[in-house]
Parts: C-alpha cells; sequence; structure tokens
C-alpha cells in the first residue's frame, strides 16, 4: 500500500489479491472478511481432528500459521488504520448527532468496522490455537505416563547414571526416526511456534487497542462536555419517564392533603 491505495498484485487464487475496482477501504473489508473466513474452516477442521497428534508440518497447522501471519502483516500496515496520522494531524470532532448515530463520514479516522473485522479473525485464531495445545498437552500426559525408555534404560539400577530427557523423546525401538520425529519432539516444536505467534500477535494488535481506548475515552469526554442532549439513549429515556412519573404523581399528592381541607 502507499499513498493511501492498495496494491493490486497477483492472481484472484493469491490470499493477498485485491481487486482493482475496489476503493482501499473497501478492498481492506473484503480482505480482512475473506480471511475471517480462512480461519473459520481452518479452525473447524482442526477441531474435529482433536485426539490427533497435530504436528508443525500438518497441512491444517501450517495454514493456520500463514492465517496468523497474515493477521500480523496487516496489523503492522498501520496506514490501513491511519495510526501514523493522529498524532501529527488534528482531526476535527464531529457533532453530537454523528457521534451518537455513528454516521461513517470522511474524516480520517479509521473505521470501526475494520477494527472489529480484526478482532474477528484474532478471536477465532486464538480458539484455534487453543485447541493445538489442547491435542498437544493430551499428547504430553501420554507421553509422560508412557513406560518407554531409552533401550538399556531400564536395566540401570539405583545411583546409576540418571536418565536424560532426551533418551525419554526418542521413538520407541522399531520405528524409524530420531528425537526430531518423535511425538514429544513435534509437540515441544508446535507449542513454541504458537508462543511466538500468539506473542507476535499481541505486539502487533497492542498499538490498535491503545488507540481505540484513547478514542473512546476522548469522545466520552466530549459527550460529557457538550452542551447538546446526551449521546446516551437511555437519558433521554430516562428524563421521559421522570417528567411522567411526576406528572402521574401530581393527583396523588392533592389526594393526600388533610379531609378538613377538601370539605372546606
Amino acid at each position: 500500500m502507499e499513498n493511501g491505495t492498495v496494491d493490486a498484485g497477483g492472481t484472484r487464487g493469491d490470499l493477498n489479491w485485491v481487486d482493482q475496482s475496489l476503493d482501499p477501504l473497501e478492498a481492506h473489508i473484503r480482505r480482512l472478511a475473506d480471511l475471517n473466513i480462512r480461519i473459520f474452516r481452518s479452525a473447524r477442521e482442526i477441531s474435529e481432528l482433536q485426539g490427533k497428534l497435530l504436528i508443525a508440518s500438518s497441512p491444517r497447522v501450517k495454514e493456520m500459521f500463514e492465517n496468523a501471519s497474515t493477521l500480523i502483516n496487516t496489523l503492522d500496515d498501520w496506514k490501513l488504520f491511519n495510526l501514523n496520522h493522529v498524532s501529527s494531524t488534528s482531526v476535527s470532532r464531529p457533532g453530537p448527532v454523528s457521534v451518537c448515530v455513528n454516521v461513517l463520514a470522511d474524516t480520517g479516522d479509521p473505521d470501526a468496522g475494520l477494527f472489529f473485522l480484526v478482532l474477528a479473525c484474532y478471536q477465532r485464531l486464538l480458539s484455534a490455537l487453543a485447541n493445538i495445545c489442547s491435542s498437544v498437552h493430551e499428547h504430553l500426559q501420554a507421553a509422560s505416563s508412557s513406560t518407554h525408555l531409552y533401550p538399556g534404560a531400564a536395566q540401570r539400577t539405583p545411583g546409576s547414571c540418571p536418565i536424560l530427557l532426551n533418551e525419554q523423546m526418542l521413538p520407541p525401538p522399531g520405528i524409524g526416526g530420531d528425537i526430531a520425529t518423535s511425538p514429544v519432539a513435534q509437540s515441544v516444536m508446535v507449542t513454541e511456534l504458537v508462543v511466538h505467534l500468539i506473542d507476535r500477535l499481541d505486539r502487533a494488535l497492542h498499538p490498535l487497542i491503545q488507540f481505540t481506548c484513547s478514542r473512546i475515552r476522548g469522545d466520552k469526554a466530549f459527550c460529557a462536555s457538550s452542551e447538546e442532549p446526551s449521546c446516551n439513549p437511555g437519558s433521554a429515556t430516562t428524563t421521559v419517564s421522570s417528567s411522567s412519573s411526576l406528572s402521574r404523581q401530581s393527583p396523588h399528592s392533592r389526594d393526600t392533603q388533610p379531609s378538613e381541607h377538601r370539605w372546606q
């Protein structure tokens, strides 16, 4: 992206392909919506694989990691949310009516819909990564309860050389492979990748969350200081209900006067 325009590179089948006929905002909305669908499908397929060992090279896990990287790259593009222009330009406050009804206008402000699309992708990613970690946890528990040790370890006597961790990670005898292809080693690799991706996601999402919270606090202060009617829809209801209750209480207050005053 450059000068507020979206690069339309690649072919229609590419993940980052954007239609040239779309304006930048619509292109990003479509890109995030497509990413949300891909994450949803991958998360559903991963949930159906519960009970099976998920390794880093499995197609579903690789696809989920690629989707996470795509979201991180999107968040790293600050021009998408105009975060790089906020500190250097003064954004004029919209009127109270536009704040209340949340009318979208070309004010240079970030689009709120993009923010919620990002959060939807983020939530689905965390759910899928949680399913991956749950599967890894089950296999690690099974590996820790296994009695298989390195060949010859069972003949060791107390006081001899302790069993090394690498020896417990080796595959059972008769099965080809080494420590890099053992189930425990594969589980550790997947866990490290998940932790790395979550850390990158949090760091990429933090500026957006921080900026949005500051804007929300600013809008609340603006509504509180405005002389126009409050932006809170419930305030008008409260005012109407209180006035109507007062009008209902007026006849009742006259009825509660002493009886001698009524008969005079």
